[in-house]
C-alpha cells in the first residue's frame, strides 16, 4: 500500500521530499535548489503569488524512507501580463 502525505512546512516530509533526489541520482547530476524548494513549500517564494504549490511524498507499506516525490502547481490567473 501506498501512503502519500502532504508536504508541510519544517515538517518530516518536507526533510524527505527535498533529501529524496541526494537517493536517486549522483550529486553532480542534482539540479535542486533546496532554498527555493522550502519557499514554494511555504508560499513564501518571489513568484507565489502567481500560483498555488502544493507537495506530496509518497511512502510505501509504511516505511520511513520515501518513495517518490510529487507536487502540483496551479496558476491564479492569466499570465499573459507576466512576462
Amino acid at each position: 500500500m501506498i501512503d502519500i502525505k502532504r508536504v508541510e512546512p519544517g515538517s518530516k516530509e518536507e526533510t524527505d521530499f527535498l533529501d529524496l533526489p541526494t537517493h536517486l541520482y549522483p550529486e553532480n547530476q542534482i539540479m535542486q535548489n533546496i532554498e527555493e524548494e522550502r519557499q514554494q513549500i511555504a508560499g513564501q517564494h518571489v513568484l507565489s503569488h502567481y500560483y498555488d504549490f502544493k507537495a506530496f511524498v509518497a511512502y510505501e507499506d509504511r516505511k520511513s524512507s520515501p518513495l517518490r516525490l510529487d507536487f502540483l502547481s496551479s496558476y491564479r490567473r492569466s499570465l499573459s501580463g507576466l512576462f
